[in-house]
C-alpha cells in the first residue's frame, strides 16, 4: 500500500444512534453506524513530495475508540467503553465508512459519547486508550522508507449526542493531528559549478526511532522516552545535481521519523563524484543547522515537514532545507 502523507487532517464520521443488547429490536428504527467520507486536509501516508490530499484514501483504514457517559466528559474510563478497536473502512457499495462485522446507534436514554481516532490500523498492537487518551505503549519508526507511514492521533470529539454536519458530511468530526515528524532531502547546484556532479549517496545515522506516546484528555500530546540510534539509508544510486533542487530518496517517500531533539550523533552523510572522477563524503551534523532567519534548527517537532537542500557550490557544499505543505521550518547547511 502506498503512504499518503497529510497535513492537517478532518475526518466526518457518521455515527447513528445505539441501543442494548437487550433491546435490539428497536434497531429498525434508528440510523446504523457509517462513517462517510472523511474530509482531509493532509495526506494519510507518504507519496510524491508537494502532493496534498483533500480526502481521506480510500484504500485506508482508521481506528474508533468511545465512551458513554451520563453527563459532560471527564475522563476515559474503560468501564465505560461504547467502542473499542473499530476499524473502520470504506464500504464501495455504499459510498461511504463503516465497519461491517458490527452496528452501533445513539443512545436513546440521553448519555452521551465521546470519540477518539487513530491512523492507520498499523499500530493498533501498540495503541490503547486509557484515562489520557492514546497511549503507544511502545513505537518504532519502521527502517526502511518504503514502510514508514504517517501516524495520526485525532483529538477527542467529546460529548456528542446525534450526528452533525461538517465540510458537507453528516457524522462525528474526528480532528487528526500528524504525530512524527517529515523529512525530506533535495539536491541543487550553484549556477557557477560548470562540473557535472552526482550524487551516489544520503545516509543518515544517530536518530531516535522508540518512543510512547502519550496525549491527554485536553488534547496535549507528546513523545516520552524516545531512544535508540538508527541508520536510515536515504538515497543509494545515480543522480545528477541540477540547478533545479530536486529531491533524492530511495523512491518517493518522504522520511516519516520519530520528533526528537537532534544529539551531536545525527549526522548526514552526502557522498558525490564530480566529472574528474574524484569522489567525497561530506558529514553534515544535523544540530547545527540553521534556517532562512538563522535560527538553529536542532529539534524536530510533530507535524513538521523539514526539507533539506544540498546545494553544491563551485568549491564548498550548502545545505538550504526548505519545508512544505506541514508546518515549514527553513534551515540553511553550510560546510
Amino acid at each position: 500500500m502506498r503512504r499518503i502523507l497529510l497535513v492537517a487532517t478532518m475526518a466526518s464520521v457518521a455515527l447513528a444512534s445505539c441501543v442494548n443488547e437487550e433491546s435490539m429490536d428497536l434497531a429498525q428504527k434508528a440510523k446504523k453506524v457509517s462513517f462517510d467520507t472523511p474530509v482531509m486536509n493532509t495526506q494519510t501516508r507518504a507519496t510524491n513530495f508537494g502532493e496534498i490530499e483533500t480526502t481521506y484514501p480510500k484504500d485506508e483504514n482508521f481506528v474508533v475508540y468511545a465512551v458513554r457517559h451520563s453527563g459532560n466528559f471527564t475522563t476515559w474510563t474503560a468501564g465505560s467503553a461504547f467502542m473499542s478497536n473499530v476499524e473502520v473502512t470504506y464500504n464501495t457499495e455504499a459510498n461511504g465508512w463503516g465497519n461491517s462485522t458490527t452496528d452501533y446507534y445513539w443512545p436513546e436514554d440521553g448519555n452521551k459519547l465521546t470519540f477518539g481516532a487513530f491512523s492507520p490500523t498499523d499500530v493498533a498492537n501498540v495503541a490503547s486508550y486509557t484515562d489520557k487518551g492514546l497511549q503507544l505503549s511502545a513505537f518504532t519508526v519502521p527502517a526502511t522508507l518504503a514502510t514508514q507511514y504517517d501516524l495520526m492521533y485525532s483529538d477527542l470529539a467529546k460529548n456528542k449526542t446525534a450526528n452533525e454536519t461538517n465540510g458537507g458530511y453528516t457524522g462525528v468530526p474526528i480532528n487528526f493531528n500528524h504525530a512524527l515528524s517529515s523529512v525530506v532531502f533535495q539536491i541543487a547546484k550553484s549556477s557557477e559549478l560548470k562540473e557535472t556532479a552526482t550524487l551516489t549517496e544520503i545516509e543518515v545515522v544517530g536518530l531516535a526511532n522508540t518512543g510512547a506516546f502519550d496525549q491527554n484528555i485536553d488534547g496535549a500530546a507528546q513523545w516520552i522516552g524516545t531512544s535508540g540510534s538508527a541508520t536510515y539509508d536515504v538515497f543509494t544510486g545515480s543522480q545528477e545535481f541540477t540547478e533545479d533542487p530536486t529531491r533524492a530518496h530511495n523512491g518517493e517517500a518522504d522520511m516519516l521519523l520519530l520528533p526528537q531533539t537532534l544529539t551531536n550523533d545525527a549526522i548526514v552523510y552526502i557522498t558525490y563524484t564530480l566529472n574528474n572522477g574524484q569522489t567525497y563524503t561530506r558529514p553534515v551534523t544535523l544540530n547545527e543547522l540553521t534556517d532562512a532567519s538563522s535560527n538553529v534548527v536542532n529539534t524536530w517537532v510533530m507535524g513538521t515537514r523539514y526539507v533539506y537542500t544540498i546545494s553544491l557550490d563551485a568549491d564548498v557544499i550548502y545545505f538550504a532545507p526548505e519545508p512544505a505543505n506541514w508546518e515549514q521550518t527553513d534551515i540553511t547547511i553550510a560546510l
